[in-house]
Protein backbone atom coordinates (compact mmCIF):
# COMPACT_ATOMS: atom_id res chain seq x y z
CA UNK A 1 0.00 0.00 0.00
CA UNK A 2 1.26 3.45 -0.87
CA UNK A 3 1.97 5.90 1.93
CA UNK A 4 -0.66 8.55 2.56
CA UNK A 5 -4.15 8.72 4.00
CA UNK A 6 -6.75 6.12 3.07
CA UNK A 7 -10.30 5.67 4.34
CA UNK A 8 -11.81 2.24 4.81
CA UNK A 9 -15.61 1.89 5.06
CA UNK A 10 -17.14 -1.33 6.34
CA UNK A 11 -20.86 -1.84 6.82
CA UNK A 12 -23.25 -4.66 7.65
CA UNK A 13 -26.20 -5.79 9.80
CA UNK A 14 -24.07 -6.96 12.75
CA UNK A 15 -20.49 -7.68 11.68
CA UNK A 16 -19.48 -5.05 9.08
CA UNK A 17 -17.80 -6.10 5.85
CA UNK A 18 -16.10 -3.93 3.19
CA UNK A 19 -18.68 -1.70 1.53
CA UNK A 20 -19.51 -2.56 -2.09
CA UNK A 21 -18.43 -0.33 -4.95
CA UNK A 22 -21.96 1.08 -5.39
CA UNK A 23 -21.63 2.68 -1.93
CA UNK A 24 -17.95 3.70 -1.91
CA UNK A 25 -18.15 5.33 -5.35
CA UNK A 26 -21.12 7.46 -4.26
CA UNK A 27 -19.46 8.56 -0.99
CA UNK A 28 -18.49 12.25 -1.12
CA UNK A 29 -18.14 13.24 2.55
CA UNK A 30 -17.31 11.71 5.93
CA UNK A 31 -17.64 13.43 9.28
CA UNK A 32 -16.94 11.88 12.69
CA UNK A 33 -17.42 13.58 16.06
CA UNK A 34 -15.55 12.05 19.00
CA UNK A 35 -16.76 13.11 22.45
CA UNK A 36 -15.14 12.50 25.83
CA UNK A 37 -18.48 13.16 27.53
CA UNK A 38 -21.60 11.68 25.97
CA UNK A 39 -22.01 9.89 22.67
CA UNK A 40 -19.84 10.16 19.58
CA UNK A 41 -21.35 10.17 16.12
CA UNK A 42 -20.73 10.07 12.38
CA UNK A 43 -22.28 11.32 9.16
CA UNK A 44 -21.79 9.93 5.67
CA UNK A 45 -22.80 11.99 2.66
CA UNK A 46 -23.48 10.24 -0.66
CA UNK A 47 -24.15 11.66 -4.07
CA UNK A 48 -27.59 10.36 -5.04
CA UNK A 49 -28.76 10.14 -8.62
CA UNK A 50 -30.80 8.14 -11.09
CA UNK A 51 -29.61 6.56 -14.29
CA UNK A 52 -31.70 4.50 -16.66
CA UNK A 53 -35.02 2.71 -16.39
CA UNK A 54 -34.17 0.59 -13.29
CA UNK A 55 -33.74 3.76 -11.22
CA UNK A 56 -37.00 5.44 -12.21
CA UNK A 57 -38.90 4.04 -9.23
CA UNK A 58 -36.53 5.41 -6.58
CA UNK A 59 -32.96 6.44 -5.91
CA UNK A 60 -30.67 3.36 -5.88
CA UNK A 61 -29.03 4.23 -2.55
CA UNK A 62 -32.42 4.37 -0.82
CA UNK A 63 -33.07 0.79 -1.90
CA UNK A 64 -29.68 -0.48 -0.67
CA UNK A 65 -30.33 -2.58 2.48
CA UNK A 66 -26.86 -1.80 3.85
CA UNK A 67 -27.78 1.87 4.37
CA UNK A 68 -30.83 1.23 6.51
CA UNK A 69 -30.99 2.18 10.21
CA UNK A 70 -29.19 -0.07 12.67
CA UNK A 71 -26.69 -1.41 10.23
CA UNK A 72 -23.23 -1.26 11.79
CA UNK A 73 -20.66 1.12 10.29
CA UNK A 74 -16.90 0.89 10.81
CA UNK A 75 -14.68 3.74 9.64
CA UNK A 76 -10.92 3.22 9.65
CA UNK A 77 -8.29 5.73 8.62
CA UNK A 78 -5.04 4.25 7.34
CA UNK A 79 -2.23 6.78 7.68
CA UNK A 80 1.15 5.71 6.29
CA UNK A 81 0.12 2.05 6.44
CA UNK A 82 -0.98 2.37 10.12
CA UNK A 83 -4.72 1.79 10.67
CA UNK A 84 -6.67 3.81 13.22
CA UNK A 85 -10.33 3.22 13.98
CA UNK A 86 -12.19 6.48 13.48
CA UNK A 87 -15.72 5.35 14.33
CA UNK A 88 -17.61 2.17 15.17
CA UNK A 89 -21.33 2.67 15.43
CA UNK A 90 -24.82 2.13 14.06
CA UNK A 91 -26.93 4.04 11.56
CA UNK A 92 -29.76 5.88 13.31
CA UNK A 93 -31.19 8.15 10.60
CA UNK A 94 -31.13 8.71 6.84
CA UNK A 95 -32.17 11.77 4.86
CA UNK A 96 -32.53 12.38 1.15
CA UNK A 97 -32.13 15.91 -0.19
CA UNK A 98 -33.28 15.87 -3.82
CA UNK A 99 -32.25 18.51 -6.32
CA UNK A 100 -33.32 19.42 -9.83
CA UNK A 101 -29.68 19.95 -10.81
CA UNK A 102 -27.93 16.87 -12.19
CA UNK A 103 -25.67 15.22 -9.61
CA UNK A 104 -26.66 17.63 -6.81
CA UNK A 105 -28.98 15.31 -4.87
CA UNK A 106 -27.50 13.98 -1.62
CA UNK A 107 -28.29 11.10 0.67
CA UNK A 108 -27.04 11.62 4.25
CA UNK A 109 -26.57 8.72 6.68
CA UNK A 110 -26.24 9.68 10.35
CA UNK A 111 -25.29 7.40 13.21
CA UNK A 112 -23.95 7.11 16.76
CA UNK A 113 -21.26 5.02 18.42
CA UNK A 114 -22.03 1.50 19.68
CA UNK A 115 -23.40 2.87 22.96
CA UNK A 116 -26.63 3.50 21.02
CA UNK A 117 -27.48 -0.19 21.50
CA UNK A 118 -27.66 0.56 25.24
CA UNK A 119 -30.43 3.08 24.58
CA UNK A 120 -33.09 0.78 23.13
CA UNK A 121 -34.90 -0.99 25.98
CA UNK A 122 -36.29 0.49 29.20
CA UNK A 123 -35.60 -1.49 32.37
CA UNK A 124 -36.86 -1.43 35.95
CA UNK A 125 -34.31 -3.84 37.39
CA UNK A 126 -33.40 -3.59 41.10
CA UNK A 127 -29.77 -3.56 42.26
CA UNK A 128 -29.83 -4.53 45.97
CA UNK A 129 -26.76 -3.70 48.11
CA UNK A 130 -24.84 -2.36 45.08
CA UNK A 131 -22.99 0.92 44.76
CA UNK A 132 -22.90 3.06 41.62
CA UNK A 133 -19.75 1.46 40.23
CA UNK A 134 -21.05 -2.06 40.93
CA UNK A 135 -24.25 -1.24 39.03
CA UNK A 136 -22.36 0.15 36.04
CA UNK A 137 -20.07 -2.90 35.89
CA UNK A 138 -23.09 -5.21 36.04
CA UNK A 139 -25.06 -3.35 33.36
CA UNK A 140 -22.12 -3.17 30.95
CA UNK A 141 -21.47 -6.92 31.11
CA UNK A 142 -24.23 -7.56 28.60
CA UNK A 143 -22.46 -5.35 26.04
CA UNK A 144 -19.11 -7.15 26.07
CA UNK A 145 -19.58 -8.26 22.42
CA UNK A 146 -19.07 -4.61 21.45
CA UNK A 147 -16.16 -3.93 23.81
CA UNK A 148 -12.51 -4.99 23.67
CA UNK A 149 -12.54 -5.80 27.40
CA UNK A 150 -14.61 -5.05 30.52
CA UNK A 151 -15.25 -1.34 30.87
CA UNK A 152 -12.88 0.90 32.82
CA UNK A 153 -14.80 2.16 35.83
CA UNK A 154 -13.57 4.30 38.73
CA UNK A 155 -14.95 4.16 42.26
CA UNK A 156 -16.60 7.46 43.27
CA UNK A 157 -15.24 9.29 46.30
CA UNK A 158 -18.55 8.83 48.08
CA UNK A 159 -20.04 5.37 47.58
CA UNK A 160 -23.74 4.90 48.24
CA UNK A 161 -24.47 1.25 48.98
CA UNK A 162 -27.64 1.21 51.12
CA UNK A 163 -28.59 -2.06 52.84
CA UNK A 164 -31.53 -3.88 51.19
CA UNK A 165 -33.61 -3.39 54.34
CA UNK A 166 -33.53 0.40 53.84
CA UNK A 167 -33.71 0.96 50.09
CA UNK A 168 -32.93 -0.82 46.84
CA UNK A 169 -31.63 1.19 43.84
CA UNK A 170 -33.74 0.58 40.74
CA UNK A 171 -33.32 1.58 37.14
CA UNK A 172 -36.74 3.21 37.19
CA UNK A 173 -37.83 2.55 33.62
CA UNK A 174 -34.73 4.09 32.01
CA UNK A 175 -32.59 2.58 29.30
CA UNK A 176 -29.19 1.23 30.29
CA UNK A 177 -27.46 4.20 28.68
CA UNK A 178 -29.66 6.80 30.37
CA UNK A 179 -29.22 5.10 33.75
CA UNK A 180 -25.43 4.86 33.41
CA UNK A 181 -25.29 8.54 32.45
CA UNK A 182 -27.51 9.45 35.42
CA UNK A 183 -25.19 7.56 37.79
CA UNK A 184 -22.21 9.33 36.21
CA UNK A 185 -23.74 12.78 36.78
CA UNK A 186 -24.60 11.85 40.36
CA UNK A 187 -20.95 10.99 41.06
CA UNK A 188 -19.39 13.81 39.04
CA UNK A 189 -18.25 11.28 36.44
CA UNK A 190 -18.58 10.93 32.68
CA UNK A 191 -19.37 7.95 30.46
CA UNK A 192 -18.20 7.47 26.91
CA UNK A 193 -17.21 4.77 24.45
CA UNK A 194 -14.01 5.16 22.41
CA UNK A 195 -13.56 3.21 19.16
CA UNK A 196 -10.57 0.93 18.76
CA UNK A 197 -7.78 0.18 19.22
CA UNK A 198 -8.61 -2.50 16.66
CA UNK A 199 -11.59 -2.81 14.30
CA UNK A 200 -14.79 -4.15 15.93
CA UNK A 201 -13.39 -3.30 19.36
CA UNK A 202 -14.34 -0.41 21.64
CA UNK A 203 -13.31 0.85 25.06
CA UNK A 204 -15.91 2.07 27.58
CA UNK A 205 -14.99 4.50 30.37
CA UNK A 206 -17.04 5.50 33.44
CA UNK A 207 -15.16 7.75 35.82
CA UNK A 208 -13.90 11.30 36.48
CA UNK A 209 -13.31 13.51 33.42
CA UNK A 210 -9.95 12.64 31.88
CA UNK A 211 -8.04 15.90 31.84
CA UNK A 212 -5.05 14.78 29.83
CA UNK A 213 -3.94 17.52 27.48
CA UNK A 214 -0.89 18.75 25.66
CA UNK A 215 1.85 19.73 28.14
CA UNK A 216 2.12 23.50 28.57
CA UNK A 217 5.66 24.32 29.79
CA UNK A 218 4.95 28.02 30.39
CA UNK A 219 1.84 27.32 32.46
CA UNK A 220 3.64 24.59 34.41
CA UNK A 221 6.50 26.97 35.17
CA UNK A 222 4.06 29.61 36.43
CA UNK A 223 2.40 27.11 38.78
CA UNK A 224 5.71 25.88 40.20
CA UNK A 225 7.02 29.43 40.62
CA UNK A 226 3.82 30.31 42.49
CA UNK A 227 4.29 27.36 44.83
CA UNK A 228 7.98 28.06 45.47
CA UNK A 229 7.39 31.74 46.26
CA UNK A 230 4.42 30.74 48.41
CA UNK A 231 6.87 28.89 50.66
CA UNK A 232 9.04 32.01 50.79
CA UNK A 233 6.00 34.11 51.76
CA UNK A 234 5.07 31.60 54.48
CA UNK A 235 8.59 31.82 55.93
CA UNK A 236 8.79 35.65 55.81
CA UNK A 237 5.27 36.32 57.10
CA UNK A 238 5.66 33.61 59.74
CA UNK A 239 8.84 35.28 61.00
CA UNK A 240 7.05 38.66 60.99
CA UNK A 241 4.22 37.25 63.08
CA UNK A 242 6.73 35.79 65.53
CA UNK A 243 8.68 39.07 65.77
CA UNK A 244 5.57 41.20 66.44
CA UNK A 245 3.69 38.77 68.69
CA UNK A 246 4.36 40.83 71.83
CA UNK A 247 4.05 44.41 70.56
CA UNK A 248 1.03 43.74 68.32
CA UNK A 249 -0.34 40.50 69.72
CA UNK A 250 -3.92 40.64 68.39
CA UNK A 251 -2.91 41.71 64.89
CA UNK A 252 -0.08 39.15 64.78
CA UNK A 253 -2.45 36.34 65.73
CA UNK A 254 -4.94 37.43 63.04
CA UNK A 255 -2.20 37.46 60.40
CA UNK A 256 -1.00 34.04 61.53
CA UNK A 257 -4.50 32.58 61.19
CA UNK A 258 -4.90 34.15 57.75
CA UNK A 259 -1.54 32.70 56.72
CA UNK A 260 -2.54 29.19 57.81
CA UNK A 261 -5.90 29.54 56.03
CA UNK A 262 -4.28 30.81 52.83
CA UNK A 263 -1.72 28.01 52.81
CA UNK A 264 -4.46 25.41 53.38
CA UNK A 265 -6.54 26.82 50.52
CA UNK A 266 -3.51 26.65 48.23
CA UNK A 267 -2.91 22.99 49.06
CA UNK A 268 -6.63 22.23 48.56
CA UNK A 269 -6.57 23.89 45.13
CA UNK A 270 -3.70 21.66 44.04
CA UNK A 271 -5.32 18.52 45.48
CA UNK A 272 -8.74 19.15 43.88
CA UNK A 273 -7.54 20.57 40.51
CA UNK A 274 -8.54 24.22 41.02
CA UNK A 275 -12.33 24.10 41.56
CA UNK A 276 -13.89 27.52 41.11
CA UNK A 277 -15.05 27.93 44.73
CA UNK A 278 -11.63 27.12 46.21
CA UNK A 279 -9.81 29.29 43.65
CA UNK A 280 -12.05 32.26 44.50
CA UNK A 281 -11.53 31.69 48.23
CA UNK A 282 -7.76 31.51 47.68
CA UNK A 283 -7.84 34.90 45.92
CA UNK A 284 -9.99 36.40 48.68
CA UNK A 285 -7.61 35.02 51.30
CA UNK A 286 -4.66 36.60 49.54
CA UNK A 287 -6.42 39.98 49.54
CA UNK A 288 -7.27 39.69 53.24
CA UNK A 289 -3.70 38.69 54.13
CA UNK A 290 -2.28 41.62 52.14
CA UNK A 291 -4.66 44.07 53.85
CA UNK A 292 -3.65 42.74 57.29
CA UNK A 293 0.05 43.10 56.44
CA UNK A 294 -0.52 46.69 55.31
CA UNK A 295 -2.15 47.45 58.67
CA UNK A 296 0.74 45.73 60.49
CA UNK A 297 3.23 47.77 58.49
CA UNK A 298 1.36 50.98 59.40
CA UNK A 299 1.55 50.32 63.14
CA UNK A 300 5.02 48.78 63.18
CA UNK A 301 6.80 51.63 61.40
CA UNK A 302 5.13 54.28 63.57
CA UNK A 303 5.63 52.53 66.86
CA UNK A 304 1.88 52.50 67.49
CA UNK A 305 -0.46 49.87 68.83
CA UNK A 306 -3.98 49.26 67.58
CA UNK A 307 -6.61 50.56 69.98
CA UNK A 308 -8.43 48.02 72.11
Amino acid sequence: MLLGIHLSLMIGPEQPVPAPAAITEALVGVEATLADEGQSGFQLTFQAGRSGRPDLADYPLLLNPLLRPFNRVLLTVIFNATPRVLMDGFITRTQLTPSEDPGASTFVVTGEDVSVVMDLIDNKLPYPAMGERDIVDFVLLKYLPYLVKPATTVEPRSVQRPPPTESIPTQGGKTDLKYIQELARRCGHVFHVTPGPLPRQNSAYWGPPERIGVPQPALTAIHWSHRMFALVVVAVVGWTVFATRKALHGLAVSIGLLLVLQFSLGVANVAFSLPLALAAAHNAGAAALLAALVVLNFFAFRGLRPSG
